[in-house]
């Protein structure tokens, strides 16, 4: 299991280098199929197993001069307190639902790579379903919430 967790973070790590983080989309789905990790720890193990090699790979970037550190920060800006809010949500969706939004968001950017005729308004659109659908989610977790606090309180403890 350990020598095929190796070989797996080898081929994820010179696809990382190739591509950028575009290698750790192929982390989540092997640690799933292969080893049997759950969505969520295999979200958080390829997270944290692809940030030394991202950092190396921005490192060797920056020294080539490939970096436009206007751009990063402005990513930076947006995408920390993204990836803060989404990290505690990833904890409390099921798994089919993170496998359905992976599935999504990998869709949406093969359907922009191919420069599909309207891609740009297909890529909105999904993403605007998506939010749709997340934010009704959330909405039922939060009533469902509400219903249960005044039931928690109410019963004796024993």
């Amino acid at each position: 299991m350990e020598i095929l967790a190796a070989v797996l973070g080898f081929v994820g790590g010179v696809l990382a280098g190739l591509f950028g983080v575009g290698g750790g989309i192929l982390f989540v789905p092997t640690l799933v199929l292969v080893l049997g990790l759950t969505q969520v720890h295999a979200e958080a193990t390829s997270l944290l197993a692809i940030l030394p090699t991202v950092l190396v790979g921005t490192w060797r970037q920056r020294r080539h001069g490939n970096v436009d550190l206007r751009a990063m920060f402005w990513l930076l800006l947006g995408s920390i307190p993204g990836v803060l809010l989404t990290s505690k949500l990833t904890l409390r969706l099921p798994d089919q639902a993170l496998r359905l939004g992976l599935a999504t968001v990998l869709m949406l950017s093969g359907v922009k790579l191919v420069n599909t005729p309207g891609a740009d308004w297909i890529v909105l659109a999904g993403f605007i379903a998506g939010g749709i659908v997340l934010a009704a989610w959330g909405i039922r977790e939060l009533r469902e919430q509400r219903r249960e606090a005044p039931l928690a309180t109410e019963l004796p403890l024993s």
